[in-house]
């Protein structure tokens, strides 16, 4: 029987629809892939802002509350610390140091007091000076004293065991913290009072989430353990069994000697 013109358009048609619907489906799929990649991609991402959001600000915005410093102060003084390869928890420890050394000044403690008369600075200098402008009044006096020995005894009268740790830091006086500064502002490295607030706020809730899942897991733990309990001391029966049959076994299966 003879196959019309017609049908054989209609077969190829088919045909070519059926590729076509082939590779729609293949690209579909690719394309399904693809968007579940970047899903996972733009979630890690997140994830990743978010730490580094919650674990910074929060780092500073519990250091201010430590020092007394501003959380501008401290983006500032960890770009000093960076460069100078000093450690920001021996900056936060000589800036409590210091906070010590001038409230015991107020107290009349004479070795306070003689740690401050040996950088020429008074009491009344200090008075109505912010924490950061304290901090680099004394560093900047600090500097100036070019016997290292006497420098690093002053340093750990003033700034307690931490004195030493941030010598490479006021190397520059003053004028080089403030340099420093300059630059941690250019680069947008400053953190503000309301933004590390709002890190250290979000922090304190996935904490808290945190804590609560756990407490969670350790209910259903608990909930669970007797079947657990149950279970565990069936399978070590069975297990003792099984390694009794097996002890049996052998003695049967080993070879009569002639």
């Amino acid at each position: 029987m003879a196959v019309s013109a017609g049908v054989i358009k209609a077969g190829s048609a088919y045909v070519n629809i059926g590729a076509d619907v082939t590779k729609l489906k293949d690209g579909l799929a690719i394309a399904g892939k693809s968007m579940v990649a970047f899903a996972g991609i733009v979630a890690g991402a997140i994830g990743a802002a978010t730490k580094m959001f919650t674990s910074m600000g929060d780092e500073i915005e519990k250091a201010s509350r430590r020092t007394g410093l501003s959380t501008e102060a401290i983006s500032r003084l960890g770009r000093a610390a960076r460069r100078s390869g000093t450690e920001m928890v021996a900056i936060e420890t000589a800036v409590r140091g210091m906070n010590r050394t001038i409230y015991n000044v107020k107290r009349g403690s004479l070795d306070a007091v003689d740690a401050l008369d040996a950088l020429g600075i008074s009491a009344s200098e200090l008075e109505g000076l912010s924490v950061e402008d304290k901090f680099y009044l004394v560093v900047d006096a600090l500097s100036k004293v070019d016997d290292m020995s006497k420098r690093s005894a002053i340093a750990m009268a003033i700034f307690g065991r931490a004195g030493t740790q941030i010598l490479p830091l006021i190397e520059g006086g003053a004028k080089g913290l403030r340099e420093y500064g300059r630059e941690a502002e250019a680069l947008g490295l400053v953190l503000d009072a309301e933004t590390a607030a709002a890190a250290a706020h979000l922090a304190d809730m996935l904490g808290d989430l945190g804590d609560s899942l756990k407490m969670n897991l350790f209910r259903i733990g608990s909930a669970i353990a007797p079947m657990i309990e149950g279970l565990a001391e069936e399978i070590t029966k069975l297990s003792v069994e099984i390694t009794d049959w097996l002890k049996r076994t052998r003695h049967w299966s080993r070879p009569m000697r002639s």
